[in-house]
């Protein structure tokens, strides 16, 4: 397995004034390359918080975060910064866009001060042809509808062509043909690139058509079967 990912024993805690919450316990899973999981449970379950710790963006309690052999859970805060730069890209509910760079800006900014090997605005605007966006290059947040603003953050999350993209509720506030385009563009990517994704989402229709779905609740791995692919 060349690129895959490893859990091993993640438990995460939350501390509070009144008392520590467990939030994720004893989650174990494999990941393989190229593979395309949704991640289903009900709201406060942990899904989004297995996925925070997936990419780095949080540290677990208890237990390691393993991406091909290498035990990245104890790495410092630059060497994470780099491994997730060169391996995985992110996409959100909240599509995050900065409101005041225009489309091509805000696909280009996970590059800004790294040394790259491609062109930068090359590859940007061909990405967002590709997402069907050629008119809307120099477009600002507010001039896009919510499905071509969640299409210019898929593009910045591809745009140095991660290994994986963890994409958590990307459809969470679009309706529901654009949250099948979205889904539809995840799944291109999969299968074009060989690119891993792991898809949070509360729509089980979307999480049916992925290759697995893995179903957590009160922070425990329940189910964990596969889908029916397209």
């Amino acid at each position: 397995m060349a690129n895959h990912i490893l859990l091993k024993n993640i438990e995460k805690h939350f501390n509070n004034n009144f008392n520590n919450a467990l939030v994720l316990k004893n989650i174990n899973l494999l990941i393989e390359e190229g593979d395309f999981v949704s991640i289903v449970g009900p709201s406060g379950s942990g899904k989004s918080t297995l996925l925070s710790i997936i990419g780095t963006l949080e540290k677990p309690s208890n237990g390691s975060v393993i991406f091909n052999e290498e035990d990245i859970s104890g790495l410092n805060h630059k060497k994470l910064s780099d491994f997730r730069f060169h391996n995985i890209g992110f996409v959100f509910q909240q599509f995050n866009l900065l409101p005041t760079l225009t489309s091509i800006e805000n696909v280009i900014l996970p590059t800004i001060s790294r040394r790259v090997n491609f062109k930068i605005y090359e590859r940007a605007k061909t990405l967002l042809k590709k997402m069907g966006l050629e008119d809307k290059l120099d477009s600002l947040p507010s001039q896009l509808s919510g499905g071509q603003q969640q299409r210019v953050a898929l593009a910045r999350a591809i745009v140095n062509e991660p290994a994986w993209i963890l994409a958590d509720e990307p459809t969470g506030n679009l309706d529901s043909k654009t949250s099948m385009d979205m889904f539809l563009l995840l799944r291109n990517l999969n299968e074009e690139k060989n690119c891993g994704v792991i898809f949070v989402t509360h729509d089980r229709t979307l999480a049916q058509m992925s290759n697995r779905i893995i179903e957590i609740n009160d922070g425990e791995v329940i189910s964990d079967h596969h889908g029916k692919k397209l």
